[in-house]
């Protein structure tokens, strides 16, 4: 049994790209870490699919980058117990100033509206990213920092931590409380979050492929 599910996981992580921290939608839609967004777009022509749930909310996000600079999604927040609260729509729109280069982070500006999410109507919000070479993990770190209105909280930062070729660590500050989640990469363009979103369970999967 031990041996069956070694080969596995060894044949698993043979197939599975060498990034290991491809970008992804948020809970709230925009590609970025857990509820918080990047300064980075899915990629020219990429498109991405997310499930998700959170306490109470099941998130079902699409997300498409028709250039390189520029993504758009919309995302649908459903109660997970009927009639507890409304169903919640929201179109996004990122848009990337500035690309990373070695001494400068990568820019983005954003854009959210929304039908009642946290009780506001819209969310703008700014964000830089800088890869860090470390002496351990072998690949960079990427720390994002920026900030908000509505949705998208005053202030907030997030830091990715790949820990294996097909394994992320995940950890932000959402402008309000303290998300940790592990980010496994898996074939053909998939990815499986299992983690903690101020202190309550949060899951979900993303298939991303290009169009």
């Amino acid at each position: 049994m031990r041996l069956s599910l070694a080969v596995t996981l060894c044949t698993l992580a043979s197939l599975c790209p060498a990034r290991s921290d491809p970008p992804t939608p948020s809970f709230y839609g925009p590609s970025g870490a857990i509820l918080t967004p990047s300064a980075v777009t899915l990629g020219g022509g990429r498109y991405a699919l997310s499930l998700r749930y959170r306490e109470h909310r099941n998130h079902i996000a699409v997300s498409y980058s028709p250039r390189g600079s520029v993504e758009v999604g919309a995302t649908v927040a459903d109660p997970s117990r009927p009639g507890a609260e409304p169903t919640e729509f929201g179109l996004n729109l990122k848009y990337m100033l500035l690309r990373e280069s070695e001494w400068a982070p990568a820019i983005a500006v954003g854009v959210g509206l929304w039908d009642v999410a946290r009780g506001e109507d819209d969310g703008q919000y700014v964000v830089g990213l800088k890869r860090i070479g470390l002496p351990w993990p072998k690949q960079p770190v990427k720390l994002a920092v920026g900030g908000g209105r509505g949705v998208f909280g005053n202030l907030f930062a997030s830091l990715s931590v790949p820990v294996h070729p097909w394994a992320t660590a995940l950890a932000e500050f959402d402008g309000s409380h303290p998300n940790l989640v592990a980010r496994v990469t898996l074939p053909r363009g998939f990815c499986v979050d299992v983690g903690s979103l101020n202190w309550t369970l949060g899951v979900g999967a993303t298939y991303g492929a290009e169009w």
